[in-house]
């Protein structure tokens, strides 16, 4: 007994020393560490304010091309610094899908999407000289263009559909609709009969096949494809802007959404 006692009293001091040991290694590593910390900060610094420097040098390179461009271009489009020129432009462009309809919708959509997105290019890099007050009514009406765009596409669709003559085989009961823009292409069909052996389509001029699933198959319904060669969701999206990013864009989306 006395001899355990004794090897157990070495074991604990054995393992106290090994203890005090890797506390004074983890310690001599922290203070190295935060040593080397200050460095870091600095290197850290230069690095960002590199990016910063990039970034804006950039943007502001950017501008200049658009601007130039629109120079070159001579178009008639409104002035983003005069904000009753892009009411005017909403206006007239509201009372021309008065009422909705979806060949005029795609008519006008190239211009209006070139003019969304150079809006939203103005607002990511304003004019110093801009009133607040400014952008942010200007980050509204880019907001009402996106989501009356979005708005009337589904109206378009919606009015396509209550009235399927010209576009139902009373034969096949089948329901076949495409029109098409470079930007978008906006397509229908429906299985009007409920044929549960049809369980799948193509849109031949899109290449495009999708089948259907088993729980719709005796479902009435009409199918939408709709192709866009621009992004029209993510930007409503709250998880658009990267965390940190603070701009007029950011600023608007939080007041209205």
């Amino acid at each position: 007994m006395e001899q355990a006692k004794k090897q157990a009293e070495k074991d604990e001091q054995e393992r106290m020393k090994r203890e005090a040991e890797e506390k004074a290694k983890a310690e001599k590593k922290l203070a190295a560490e935060m040593a080397q910390r200050p460095g870091q900060i600095v290197n850290s610094c230069r690095i960002i304010q590199t990016y910063d420097k990039w970034v804006t040098g950039k943007l502001q390179r950017q501008k200049k091309l658009r601007e130039w461009k629109s120079f070159k271009n001579c178009r008639n489009i409104p002035d983003f610094v005069k904000l009753n020129e892009i009411n005017s432009y909403m206006s007239f462009w509201l009372s021309e899908l008065d009422p909705p309809g979806m060949k005029m919708f795609l008519r006008l959509s190239p211009e209006v999407l070139r003019l969304t997105a150079e809006l939203h290019s103005f607002l990511e890099l304003p004019p110093e000289c801009m009133k607040v007050e400014m952008i942010q009514e200007l980050g509204l009406v880019y907001r009402d263009m996106v989501y009356h765009h979005k708005t009337y596409m589904d109206t378009c669709s919606y009015r396509i559909l209550e009235n399927l003559c010209d576009l139902f085989d009373p034969e096949e009961g089948i329901c076949n609709y495409i029109l098409s823009i470079p930007e978008i292409t906006h397509a229908l069909w429906g299985n009007i009969f409920q044929c549960p052996d049809i369980n799948e389509h193509e849109f031949e001029e899109l290449k495009f096949k999708f089948k259907i699933p088993e729980v719709l198959l005796t479902a009435a319904g009409i199918y939408r494809l709709l192709k866009t060669e621009y992004d029209h969701y993510s930007d409503s999206c709250m998880s658009y802007f990267p965390p940190g990013v603070e701009n007029a864009l950011k600023q608007c989306k939080c007041q209205i959404v």
